[in-house]
């Protein structure tokens, strides 16, 4: 959530946060991590990796399964799925 406090979020998204846990959301915002999953970081890992990783999760939105798609519907719809 620490990206999230620097950008503009609005009602929606900020619920669907709350409402869900960590897992749930995980299987939306990664859907497609199959490829860069080494590139994952660890606890350990560096700030600068960590940073990265936020970037093409949540910026990007590069895991998505259809991220051509409103992300809101997509997470809706995924999280109402796995609910």
């Amino acid at each position: 959530m620490r990206s999230l406090k620097l950008d503009n979020i609005n009602d929606m998204l900020i619920e669907i946060f709350l409402r869900f846990d960590n897992e749930k959301m995980n299987r939306v915002w990664e859907a497609q991590i199959t490829a860069y999953k080494t590139m994952k970081p660890k606890p350990d890992s560096s700030v600068f990796e960590k940073e990265r990783w936020i970037r093409m999760k949540y910026v990007d939105r590069i895991f998505l399964a259809n991220p051509s798609n409103s992300y809101l519907r997509i997470l809706m719809r995924n999280l109402e799925f796995h609910a």
